[in-house]
């Protein structure tokens, strides 16, 4: 997922970063006259230690809470406190730890105060580690908008590519009925329009994933998915009436999973064009849809294989759009293949990963 992402990328950096200031604070401190290397380590752990924990709260409360730019004024007045509060901190866990170990090793019950300089050094130096961290969460959110932004802009581009092209076919089969049955024609222009608000609007159910970076922006239920293939199916059948044949084993507890739209569509086109679309007898096309562990399989098979659906080393646009997609959404958790059955036909399966859309 993309949110995992961005916080262990976040993570390599807030730890790059606090080893980076470790190294510099060691080096300087290696430079006075008469300190030893453990006495470096030692100091090293609590100077540095303690705003480098206390850091991971702020972090946590920047990513929880995210800034809006809206009020610049209110912004720079909250990260003012926060850079005080966290110098603060710093200085009294700091200034209990080096009490502790007094009382530990020479004068019990006794408090010693920094110097002035020091409170000073802490503060100013706090306030320019929390200047970088929050710095930092920001520069990631913008890099994760960015990305995110970028796979969106793919994904749009792909699916233009893919309406187009899904639009064309189908006022073509129009245009054939036209010519043979007005009725039938009419009935298809109906369900096309059904088709063209499926392809055209965002979404249905993608209002319940608005999750910054979530990859499931892009994704509808496999239940909108199946109702759409089924509104094509049913204009191919006006088109080729008893020539073509449909088989169907639909999982329920798979229509629940989510996929990108319109991926069904162009696997079922394929299986008919060079079906029952080339055939005078017809064909069968048949459509299995389960829910495996963790996974959906789906199988779409023509039982009539065609030289031209063998040769699948140039799928077209229509499936090599539902193959990059698929990568899209879900990388290589997602499989999409082509298979020869020799006798029995050609059959396409799909394998992606179970995402609940409830």
């Amino acid at each position: 997922m993309r949110r995992t992402w961005i916080f262990t990328r976040l993570g390599v950096v807030y730890l790059s970063f606090w080893i980076a200031v470790a190294t510099v604070y060691e080096a300087l401190f290696l430079l006075s006259p008469d300190i030893d290397f453990g006495l470096a380590i030692s100091a090293g752990l609590t100077i540095i230690g303690v705003p480098a924990s206390l850091g991971l709260l702020v972090v946590t409360i920047a990513l929880r809470y995210p800034s809006s730019f809206e009020r610049p004024m209110l912004l720079i007045f909250c990260h003012l406190l926060g850079a005080i509060a966290y110098s603060l901190a710093w200085v009294l866990v700091v200034m209990a730890i080096r009490n502790v170990e007094l009382w530990l090793t020479a004068e019990p019950f006794m408090a010693r105060v920094p110097p002035a300089y020091v409170v000073r050094w802490h503060i100013l130096a706090g306030a320019a580690l929390y200047a970088a961290m929050i710095t930092g969460v920001y520069a990631m959110r913008v890099i994760g908008a960015a990305e995110t932004e970028r796979e969106r802009a793919e994904m749009r581009a792909l699916r233009a590519q893919l309406n187009p092209h899904f639009m064309f076919n189908t006022l073509h089969t129009i245009s054939m009925l036209f010519r043979r049955d007005a009725s039938k024609a009419e009935a298809a222009l109906e369900v096309f329009s059904d088709l063209v608000r499926y392809a055209l609007a965002p979404p249905r159910s993608a209002t319940a994933f608005r999750e910054q970076g979530s990859s499931k922006n892009w994704l509808v239920s496999i239940g909108e998915e199946w109702w759409a293939a089924e509104k094509y199916l049913s204009l191919e059948h006006l088109r080729l009436g008893s020539r073509l044949r449909v088989q169907q084993d639909i999982d329920k507890d798979a229509l629940d999973g989510l996929i990108p739209p319109l991926v069904l569509q162009p696997l079922l086109e394929n299986a008919i064009v060079h079906g029952a679309a080339v055939s005078e007898n017809g064909s069968q096309v048949s459509i299995v849809i389960q829910k495996l562990p963790g996974r959906v399989e789906v199988l779409i098979k023509n039982e009539i294989a065609t030289p031209a659906v063998t040769n699948t080393v140039n799928p077209g646009i229509g499936l090599s759009s539902v193959k990059a997609r698929l990568e899209k959404a879900f990388g290589s958790d997602a499989t999409l293949s082509f298979e020869y059955l020799m006798e029995d036909g050609f059959q396409v399966r799909m394998s992606l990963p179970f995402w609940s859309s409830s």
